[in-house]
């Protein structure tokens, strides 16, 4: 198992041991490495040169009128399913459900909301809980 990805600045990064879950063998858990692919894509698949900033789909979907930001939310209640499909704590639900509702309230503000996508990263944050929650059983 690939060690997760951790972006500077994260205020919990997963726990530096390392530890192996093993995979859910019911259909529809994601495994760690497709709620990874998902948090990639939508928080840190892009980089603006010479900068270091990265970026992902939630920040793009955003500049779609009426339902960018919608579309967005939705994508990022996947990994928030699946913990709780997978049986995380519930303050670590809460806590990912707080992320989006952050990343979600500051998203409505035109233009502040873009920079608010790139700057908070909610489905990285929720990724790292997850793992981070799933260490410490």
């Amino acid at each position: 198992m690939s060690r997760p990805t951790y972006i500077r600045g994260e205020i919990l990064p997963p726990l530096s041991k390392s530890i192996d879950v093993a995979e859910k063998a019911s259909a529809g858990i994601a495994s760690n490495e497709d709620l990874n692919y998902i948090a990639t894509w939508l928080d840190d698949r892009f980089e603006i040169p010479g900068t270091g900033i990265r970026f992902g789909l939630d920040a793009l979907i955003g500049w779609i009128p009426g339902i960018g930001d919608a579309l967005a939310a939705f994508a990022s209640m996947f990994i928030v399913a699946s913990a709780w499909k997978r049986g995380a704590a519930r303050i670590t639900v809460l806590r990912m459900m707080l992320n989006l509702t952050i990343e979600n309230i500051l998203g409505a503000i035109p233009i502040v909301g873009d920079f608010a996508h790139v700057a908070w990263k909610a489905n990285r944050r929720n990724y790292n809980l997850l793992i981070r929650d799933q260490q410490s059983v």
